[in-house]
C-alpha cells in the first residue's frame, strides 16, 4: 500500500533511470547516508581529539603520554557524546534533503511532513501504547546480552551524561537526545526510506526492511535487538497515519523519558523503588492501551490532508520549553565532571574501618549466573554480601569504594585487599582460598559514582577459566592463591 497521497494530475513526469524514486533509490541513499554518518562521527571525534591535545599543550603538558591521556579522557567525555550526536543527526538530515533535491521532489511531500489527522486523545493513546514495544525491546536486548555476553565497549560518555552535570546542562542533554534523533532519524528512516520502499513494495516488506536497517546502525547486537521492536512500531504508525509527525513525537518521548529516568537513577540510587513502580504502572497502562491503539491504526488511513496544516517547528519548540521546565524540577543535579584522576591513597583502611563503612547487607543466593547480584557503590560506603555455600568456606565479603573513587577494597576471612590505583579497573576476579576452585567476579561500570557492581561466585572449573580469560583480555584486576 502506498503511504503517500496520489500525485496531482498535472504533476511532472517521473524521472527515468537511476533517479527514479522507489526501493532501489531509497536503499542506495540509505547506504550513502550511513557512510556519511560514519564519516561525520569520525570527523567529530578527530576535531574533539585535536582540541583536547591542543588544550593539554596550552595547559603545560609536554610529554606524549600526558597528551595522549588527556585526549583519551576527552574522547570518553560528555563533550564527545554531544559532538557525535550532533554530527550523526546532521548527516541524516543532509542526506534526506539531498535525496529530495536529486529526485526534484518537494521535501514536505516526499518526507511525509503533512499533519497526521489524529486528535489529541488519539495521539495520547499511541504514546501510552509505545510502552509495549519499548519494554519488549528491553527484554529481548537483555536476553541477547545474556546469550552473547556484555559488550566489550562501555559507552563511557553516555554513562557520564547520566551522572554528571548541572540541572541546566542535564536538561539540555535530555532535550538534545530527544529532539535531534527523534526528528532526524524519523525524517530519514520513516519519512524517506520507508516511504520510498512503499512506492513499489508491500507494507510488510517495507516496514520490516526499514526497521532492520534502523536497528543495524545502532551498533552491537544487544542494542540493535532492543531497538528493533520500536522501529517496527514507528513504521506501522508512520504508514497508517501517512505522516512522520506522530513518530517524531513517539521517538522523542522514548529517548527523553528514558534518559531522564537513567539520570535520576544514577544520581539518586534510593529512587530505584519509585522508578520501578512507575515503570510497572506504565507497562500496565501500555498493555491496556495497545489493543485500542491497534484498532485505531486498523482504520482506513487518516485523511490528514483534510485538516488545516499547523506549523511543526513552533509546536515542537513550545513542547520543548514545557518539558524543559518540568525536567529542571524533576532531574537532580549530577556530580561535577572529574579532574584528572587523583592518586589513590597508599594507606589501606583497617578491617574495622571497612566494617563500619558497610551499612547494607545483600545476599548472593547461589553460584554462577543464577545468583548474580547487582548493587551500587558510593565513595566511602561499603556493601556486605553474604555468599552461598562454596568450597572456599568464605561466607561473607565486604565491597567498598574508596574516597578517591579509584580503588575497590575487598574484605573477607580476616584480611582486606585493594584493587585499583590511578584508575579503577573494569572488573575484579578474586580467588577466595588457596586450592579451592572458588572465584569471586565483579564487573564495575566506568565513570563517576555511583559505580554499578555485578557480582557472581564461580565454582565450576570451565566458568572459572572463562572468567580468568576475560579478565586477562579486558585488563581486570586479578588475585590468585596457590
Amino acid at each position: 500500500m502506498n503511504s503517500g497521497p496520489p500525485p496531482p494530475a498535472d504533476a511532472a513526469p517521473e524521472p527515468a533511470g537511476w533517479r527514479r524514486d522507489g526501493p532501489r533509490f531509497a536503499l542506495v541513499a540509505w547506504f550513502l547516508a550511513t557512510l556519511l554518518l560514519v564519516v561525520a562521527t569520525a570527523g567529530a571525534a578527530l576535531v574533539v581529539a585535536l582540541a583536547a591535545a591542543l588544550k593539554a599543550v596550552l595547559d603545560g603538558a609536554r610529554s606524549s603520554t600526558a597528551i595522549e591521556t588527556s585526549t583519551a579522557d576527552t574522547l570518553g567525555s560528555p563533550a564527545m557524546t554531544w559532538a557525535a550526536v550532533l554530527a550523526s543527526q546532521l548527516a541524516l538530515l543532509a542526506s534526506a534533503w539531498l535525496a529530495c533535491r536529486v529526485l526534484r521532489t518537494p521535501a514536505r511531500e516526499r518526507l511525509g511532513l503533512a499533519p497526521t489527522g489524529l486528535s489529541i486523545l488519539q495521539a495520547a493513546l499511541l504514546c501510552v501504547a509505545t510502552v509495549v514495544p519499548f519494554a519488549l525491546g528491553l527484554g529481548l536486548g537483555s536476553l541477547v546480552e545474556r546469550m552473547v555476553g556484555p559488550s566489550g565497549e562501555d559507552a563511557l560518555g553516555l554513562q557520564r551524561m547520566w551522572s554528571e552535570g548541572s540541572r541546566g546542562a542535564s536538561v539540555a542533554w535530555i532535550l538534545l537526545i530527544a529532539l535531534a534523533p527523534g526528528f532526524a532519524e524519523e525524517l530519514f528512516y520513516r519519512g524517506f526510506l520507508q516511504r520510498g520502499l512503499l512506492l513499489r513494495w508491500g507494507p510488510g516488506a517495507s516496514i520490516l526492511t526499514s526497521s532492520v536497517l534502523f536497528a543495524a546502525v545502532h551498533g552491537e547486537l544487544a542494542w540493535a535487538t532492543a531497538i528493533f521492536p520500536l522501529g517496527l512500531w514507528f513504521g506501522v504508525v508512520a504508514w497508517r497515519t501517512g505522516s512522520m509527525r506522530m513518530t517524531f513525537v513517539l521517538h522523542a518521548l522514548t529517548n527523553g523519558l528514558w534518559t531522564a529516568a537513567m539520570m535520576v537513577l544514577h544520581r539518586d540510587p534510593s529512587s530505584e523503588p519509585v522508578l520501578n513502580g512507575v515503570a510497572i504502572a506504565a507497562l500496565v497502562a501500555g498493555a491496556l492501551a495497545f489493543p485500542f491503539a491497534l484498532g485505531l491504526l486498523r482504520r482506513p488511513p487518516l485523511a490528514a490532508h483534510e485538516r488545516a496544516p499547523r506549523a511543526l517547528l513552533p509546536r515542537a519548540a513550545g513542547a520543548g520549553l514545557v518539558a524543559a521546565a518540568l525536567l529542571l524540577v524533576l532531574v537532580p543535579p549530577g556530580v561535577m565532571a572529574l579532574a584528572p584522576e587523583p592518586e589513590a591513597s597508599t594507606a589501606a583502611p583497617t578491617l574495622d574501618e571497612l566494617e563500619a563503612s558497610a551499612p547494607t547487607t545483600l545476599a548472593c543466593t547461589s553460584v554462577g549466573e543464577e545468583g548474580a547480584l547487582e548493587f551500587s557503590l558510593l565513595p566511602g560506603v561499603g556493601t556486605r554480601v553474604r555468599l552461598p555455600e562454596n568450597p572456599s568456606g568464605v561466607d561473607e565479603v565486604l565491597v567498598t569504594l574508596d574516597a578517591a573513587e579509584t580503588t575497590v577494597w575487598l574484605a573477607y576471612a580476616g584480611e582486606n585487599t585493594g584493587k585499583g590505583g590511578r584508575q579503577r579497573p573494569p572488573g575484579i576476579v578474586e580467588q577466595l582460598a588457596a586450592g579451592a576452585p572458588t572465584l569471586l567476579c565483579l564487573t564495575l561500570t566506568a565513570g563517576p559514582p555511583p559505580v554499578r557492581v555485578r557480582l557472581t561466585l564461580e565454582v565450576d572449573e570451565a566458568r572459572i577459566s572463562a572468567a580468568l580469560a576475560r579478565a586477562a583480555a579486558e585488563g581486570w584486576a586479578t588475585r590468585g592463591r596457590k
